[in-house]
C-alpha cells in the first residue's frame, strides 16, 4: 500500500540495514525466505538509492523489483555473495521510482518467486524532521476469548494510517502468545499499514516450539539508520517473564554497533527496560546503561512493564504501557497508550504532550465502516477525538467504480488511479478537541441495503453457549450500526453484545437452557446511507447427555466429571501463565 507525502513529509532513508555484524537470535528462516528487508523490518531508500537484499539459501538471483498497488519497478542487481546458506545482493532502485512503501519481489534461477510485502519504503527526503508512533505491549490474540485484542490492534493500524508518521517503533509483545495461527493472524494484517513498521520481540514472541516472530514479522538484534543522522538498534531481551536478559555476546556487539555509528540521534530499542535485567556478569542493567551513556545513546525505548516508567539520567529511559487495556479501568501508572514524538533537526526530541505521560489509548480513535481494499463503490469512517488538542489527519479511501469522487466531512485533496483497478481517494480530516466527525467518500449511489452472512456454532453442555459471526457488508459507504437479539420463546428478546472485528466482522457468544433445544435470532443492520436490513434465523441442537468430541468415526460422551477435571487443569495452567506478563 502506499506512502503519501503531506504535510509530514516522507523523511526516512535507510544506507544500509544492518550496521554491524548482527548476533544471530536464530536459525529460524523467515516465511518467504527473504532475510532482509522484512515487513517488519523494513529498507529506506531514496528514488536511485541502492538497498541491501539477504536471501536463504545460495541462489542465483535473475531479477528483483518493488511492486505496490501504482505500479512496479525494475532493480538493477549490482552483485551478489553466497556466504553460510545465505546469499547477499546489492540492488539499485530507479530513479523515477516513486515515494511509496512497496513489496519486495525477487526471482530466481528455476522459476521461484519470492515476495516480502512492505519490505521496502521509498521516501524523497533524507534529513529530519520525522515524526514517529511508538507503540509496545499490543498483545494480538486472534483466539476465542481475547478477540478484543485481535480487535484493538486492528484499530491501531486505522489509527496509525490515519495520523501518517513517517515510520511506527513496535518494542515487543507484539502477539500474546507464541501459538502459530496468532503469528498468522498478525502477518495477514501487517500489509494493512500504510507506513513502515520496525517490530522488536517480547517475551510472548519466543516460543520454545521455533522462532515464529523472525518465521512471520522480523529479525532481531540489527540496527538500521534513517538518513545520516539517525541511528536504531533492536535488541531482544529474551522469554524472560520478569526481568529481561542480555547475554556478553550481544552487549558486545552493541557496543561495537553504536560505537561505529555517528549519527547524532542514536535510539536502542528493548522490550524489558534496560534497568530491569538479569544479574548476568558483563551483561547487568548497569553495564549496558553505562555504555549506552558512552555511546551517546539519546533514549532507550522499551515496554513489557505495562506501566509508564520514564528516567532522564544518565540517559532518557522511557517506558511505554501496554495498548490493548481498558482505559476507564486503569489506575494512573498503568493507562494504556502510546507515544508520539518528533525527531527534530537538531537532533532533539519533541514528544506530543510531553514525555513524562502517554497519550491514553482512548484520546484518538478511527473507525471504519466500510472495507477498504477497492472492492466497494465508497469508503466511511468515524474520527473521534478525546484529547485537549485538535487532531489533523489524511483518510486514504480505496473505492470501485469509475464515477466521480466526491467527499463529506472531509477535503478532497487528490484521486490517484491504482493498476489494480480502483480509485485511491486522499481526505484530510480535522476534529478539534471534544468532538467526531463521520467521514464519507463515493463514487456510485447507495440504492441497497446492507447484507447479512449468519452463522452459530452451538456448543452444548450444562447450558447450550453458541458463539455467532456475522458478516455485515454494504455496496457503497459501509455498516454504521448492527444488533444482535435472542429469543428462546419467539416472543421475549435479549440484547447479544457483539464486537465489531473489523469492516465488516462482527462476533458474539450467548448462553441459553439447554432444555429449550432451539434458540432464535434477529440481527439488524444499518448502512451509512440509512438503509436498513433485518435477518432471523434458528439454531437447534439435539437433547445430549453430554458434550461431544467429534473423533472421525464416531461421537463420544464425555462424563461431566471428565469435563470438570479438565476446566480444573486448563485454569491451573492459565494461573500460572498469568504470572507472566
Amino acid at each position: 500500500m502506499s506512502l503519501r507525502s503531506g504535510a509530514a513529509a516522507l523523511l526516512l532513508f535507510l544506507t544500509a540495514v544492518a550496521a554491524s555484524a548482527p548476533i544471530a537470535a536464530t536459525e529460524e528462516s523467515p516465511l518467504t525466505g527473504i532475510e532482509l528487508p522484512r515487513i517488519g523490518f523494513p529498507a529506506f531508500v531514496a528514488p536511485g538509492g541502492g538497498i541491501g537484499i539477504r536471501l536463504v539459501g545460495e541462489v542465483s538471483v535473475v531479477a528483483a523489483r518493488i511492486e505496490n498497488e501504482f505500479g512496479e519497478y525494475e532493480l538493477s542487481l549490482e552483485g551478489a555473495t553466497l556466504t553460510d546458506g545465505r546469499t547477499e545482493v546489492e540492488a539499485v532502485l530507479p530513479p523515477e521510482a516513486p515515494p511509496g512503501l512497496y513489496d519486495l519481489v525477487v526471482e530466481l534461477e528455476g522459476g521461484e518467486v519470492r515476495r516480502e510485502p512492505n519490505s521496502v519504503a521509498v521516501l524523497e527526503d533524507l534529513d529530519p524532521p520525522f515524526t514517529v508512533f511508538w507503540i509496545s505491549d499490543t498483545h494480538y490474540d486472534n483466539r476465542p476469548g481475547q478477540l478484543h485484542q485481535a480487535a484493538q490492534f486492528v484499530r491501531d493500524i486505522w489509527l496509525i494510517n490515519f495520523l501518517r508518521p513517517d515510520f511506527v517503533i513496535h518494542t515487543g509483545d507484539v502477539c500474546n502468545n507464541p501459538h502459530e495461527v496468532i503469528f498468522q493472524g498478525v502477518r495477514r494484517l501487517m500489509p494493512s499499514f500504510d507506513v513502515p513498521v520496525i517490530l522488536i520481540p517480547g517475551n510472548h514472541d519466543h516460543s520454545i516450539k521455533g522462532v515464529p516472530f523472525v518465521r512471520y514479522l522480523a529479525p532481531s538484534n540489527l540496527s538500521l539508520d534513517i538518513g545520516p543522522d539517525v541511528h536504531v538498534v533492536s535488541v531482544d531481551t529474551g522469554p524472560g517473564s520478569l526481568e529481561g536478559r542480555l547475554s556478553v555476546d550481544q552487549v558486545e556487539w552493541l557496543d561495537r554497533d553504536l560505537s561505529a555509528s555517528n549519527a547524532t540521534v542514536k535510539i536502542v530499542l528493548f522490550h524489558h527496560p534496560p534497568w530491569n535485567l538479569e544479574a548476568t556478569p558483563g551483561a547487568n542493567s548497569d553495564t549496558v546503561i553505562q555504555l549506552m551513556a558512552e555511546r551517546g545513546v539519546t533514549a532507550a525505548l522499551s515496554g513489557h512493564m505495562h506501566e509508564n516508567y520514564v528516567y532522564t539520567e544518565p540517559i532518557l529511559m522511557v517506558t511505554n504501557p501496554n495498548s490493548y487495556g481498558d482505559v476507564e479501568k486503569a489506575v494512573e501508572k498503568a493507562i494504556p497508550g502510546y507515544r508520539i514524538f518528533t525527531i527534530e533537526p537538531d537532533g532533539g526530541l519533541r514528544w506530543l504532550g510531553g514525555v513524562e505521560k502517554p497519550i491514553p489509548l482512548n484520546w484518538f480513535e478511527v473507525e471504519h465502516y466500510q472495507v477498504n481494499d477497492g472492492s466497494a463503490g465508497g469508503f466511511s469512517a468515524k474520527v473521534v477525538n478525546r484529547s485537549p488538542w485538535p487532531i489533523n489527519g489524511t483518510l486514504v479511501a480505496r473505492i470501485s467504480g469509475s464515477g466521480s469522487v466526491q467527499a463529506e466531512g472531509g477535503t478532497l485533496l487528490e484521486v490517484r488511479e491504482s493498476r489494480l483497478g480502483y480509485s485511491v481517494a486522499y481526505v484530510t480530516v480535522t476534529v478539534p478537541p471534544g468532538q467526531e466527525k463521520v467521514v464519507k467518500v463515493w463514487a456510485a449511489e447507495d440504492s441497497s441495503p446492507p447484507t447479512v452472512e449468519f452463522h452459530a456454532e452451538p456448543k452444548v453442555g450444562g447450558t447450550v453457549v453458541i458463539r455467532v459471526n456475522l458478516t455485515v457488508r454494504d455496496d457503497v459507504l459501509g455498516v454504521s450500526e448492527v444488533s444482535l437479539w435472542v429469543s428462546t420463546d419467539g416472543q421475549s428478546w435479549r440484547e447479544v453484545e457483539l464486537l465489531r472485528l473489523d469492516e465488516d466482522t462482527f462476533l458474539a457468544t450467548t448462553q441459553v437452557p439447554r432444555e429449550v433445544g432451539q434458540a432464535r435470532f434477529r440481527v439488524e443492520a444499518l448502512d451509512l446511507s440509512g438503509k436498513s436490513t433485518t435477518l432471523e434465523e434458528v439454531v437447534s441442537w439435539g437433547a445430549l447427555t453430554g458434550p461431544t468430541v467429534e473423533t472421525g468415526e464416531e461421537e463420544v460422551q464425555l462424563p461431566l466429571w471428565v469435563l470438570g477435571v479438565a476446566i480444573l487443569a486448563a485454569a491451573t495452567a492459565v494461573a500460572a501463565f498469568k504470572l507472566r506478563r
